[in-house]
């Protein structure tokens, strides 16, 4: 581990990364993207020097309780771009090859969240001991209205009593209502895993001196590991195709087979048309069709790119979803599960 940042460098490295997502916003207003990705570069090596230190245990309560007023600009300065920005990840394709973490809000629809379930107690004791050892900064929000939040992040587990406490210093008047107002859902991301857990109630109470949440463990906890997860081939009965645009070739599309699918990405084979394309290159205006559901508009970043040419004139290239919209990124979620479970079906006829 790096050492750490001393408390006031830590703090104006916050301040600074609030300041450049505001100049992000801006940027992204105008749609200024040539500024806005110089911006967001800026933002990540700030961000990723944080992150390699230590700097949390060298802040005072008062500096603890700037820290966290800033992060709440940074996650909502952070909501207003992608606000702006979802209908244009196009634009900014270039710049989304770099891995981001999805949206900080609660995803609500259980049916969708079931295949992600952390159903045993150590393995959910081992998540939200990394999200307290990391010092992962938490969402907490409202079950009943999410748009109500406070930023946080745990200081203790007792797992003895299956007892949680958040840090409660960041307080604006919305910190206390959350104490009386019934579920609570907190979401975080461990390195690109998302993590959300839900709280039947929060209690405002004193531990060791400091201000804090106390809760009782988790109703349910979820872990969206949906980023280098493993790939299904589709069936050859009911095969997925991908309309990729020609490069140089305006309106004109390749109908590509998709080899295989997750929900980070794919494998295609290409004809000679896109022999040309190379990695970290983005392919924009994809339109991707699985079978069972309506095609949709994707854009990808070129992340290999086989040498080999096989017979028929084909090439192997393996994609990654930019930036795939929560719904799009549900239907594809949906089409893997289907596929993983009609090969498990498939397998003992075929052994």
């Amino acid at each position: 581990m790096e050492q750490a940042l001393a408390p006031g460098s830590a703090l104006l490295a916050y301040r600074t990364i609030e300041s450049v997502t505001a100049r992000m916003v801006s940027a992204a207003s105008d749609g200024r993207w040539e500024a806005f990705a110089h911006l967001s570069t800026e933002s990540l090596a700030i961000l990723n020097r944080l992150r390699k230190s230590d700097t949390y245990q060298s802040l005072d309560a008062k500096q603890r309780l700037e820290r966290l007023s800033i992060l709440k600009k940074i996650v909502e300065n952070d909501a207003q771009i992608r606000k702006i920005t979802e209908p244009w990840s196009g634009q900014l394709s270039n710049l989304m090859a770099q891995p981001n973490p999805v949206e900080q809000k609660p995803e609500r629809e259980r049916a969708h969240l079931e295949p992600y379930r952390v159903h045993s107690q150590l393995e959910a004791q081992a998540v939200l001991r990394q999200l307290l050892d990391k010092r992962i900064a938490l969402t907490m929000s409202l079950d009943r209205d999410p748009k109500r939040f406070v930023i946080s992040q745990l200081v203790a587990l007792d797992d003895a009593h299956s007892q949680l406490f958040f840090d409660r210093a960041f307080n604006d008047g919305r910190a206390d209502h959350l104490a009386a107002a019934g579920a609570v859902t907190v979401v975080g991301f461990i390195d690109h895993i998302k993590v959300q857990f839900g709280l039947a109630a929060l209690r405002a109470t004193q531990r060791d001196g400091e201000a804090v949440f106390e809760s009782d463990g988790p109703t349910v906890l979820y872990r969206l590991q949906r980023r280098n997860a493993y790939r299904v081939r589709p069936l050859e009965s009911h095969p997925s195709h991908c309309l990729v645009p020609i490069p140089g070739r305006t309106g004109q599309f390749e109908e590509v087979k998709v080899l295989d699918i997750s929900v980070g990405g794919l494998l295609v084979e290409v004809p000679a048309s896109l022999h040309g394309v190379t990695r970290n290159q983005a392919l924009s205006g994809c339109f991707l069709h699985l079978p069972g559901h309506t095609a949709f508009r994707c854009d990808f970043a070129i992340r290999h790119v086989h040498e080999a040419i096989d017979a028929r004139g084909m090439r192997r290239l393996g994609l990654d979803f930019i930036r795939l919209g929560s719904q799009d990124e549900r239907t594809v979620q949906v089409y893997v599960n289907a596929l993983d479970i009609a090969w498990r079906r498939l397998r003992p006829a075929c052994s």
